[in-house]
């Protein structure tokens, strides 16, 4: 009898293995999910209350782009101009990457708490907390959608270098996003 219970050498004891879950319900998937949301939000929403004056602007300069404007860096323009090639001037779509970048945000943030030690609950709290952000932030095409992304990216890549439970190589994505930086905010390319 006892035979029959003992585990095989090579064989894991399955009483102390933790149920794995399928990957549509893992916790990077939960985030994600709550990032569409935002997206489909902003999709759905996205014209109801045309277009903002700071747009018009964004939209001209995304019809002859540079390499900087007097009121903000060039990254803006150049996701309006990929925006306008896409769809047009549709008002959602002219927003889509805004809405996107922001979107981004939101799951970069819940994997920052992921690498800090925190679970599940920790990820879904952190990734809520920054849609209202999102929300805002992602609804018009201005400067803010983008310079929030690339400074969220710059702190998950630093936090990945900090935390043990990270991948190599952060150092180079924190140069990297660090670098976007300068291309998306204002303050740090006019320094």
């Amino acid at each position: 009898m006892e035979s029959q219970v003992a585990a095989r050498p090579n064989e894991p004891d399955r009483r102390m293995m933790a149920p794995t879950l399928p990957v549509w319900l893992s916790d990077t998937a939960l985030l994600i999910y709550i990032a569409l949301a935002t997206v489909i939000l902003h999709f759905v929403l996205g014209n109801r209350y045309g277009i903002h004056r700071d747009e018009l602007a964004t939209l001209e300069d995304a019809r002859h782009l540079a390499w900087g404007y007097p009121a903000y860096p060039p990254v803006t323009p150049f996701f309006a101009r990929i925006s306008l090639e896409l769809f047009g001037t549709s008002i959602r779509g002219f927003r889509f990457f805004a809405g996107l970048a922001q979107a981004i945000t939101v799951v970069l943030t819940g994997l920052m708490t992921r690498d800090m030690g925190g679970r599940r609950g920790a990820q879904l709290v952190a990734a809520v907390a920054a849609v209202p952000f999102c929300l805002g932030g992602g609804y018009e095409v201005q400067y803010v959608a983008f310079d929030c992304l690339a400074w969220v990216s710059t702190a998950y890549s630093i936090v990945s270098c900090w935390y043990p439970r990270t991948r190599d190589g952060g150092w180079a994505s924190a140069s990297v996003s660090a670098s976007a930086c300068l291309r998306s905010t204002p303050s740090v390319s006019s320094c």
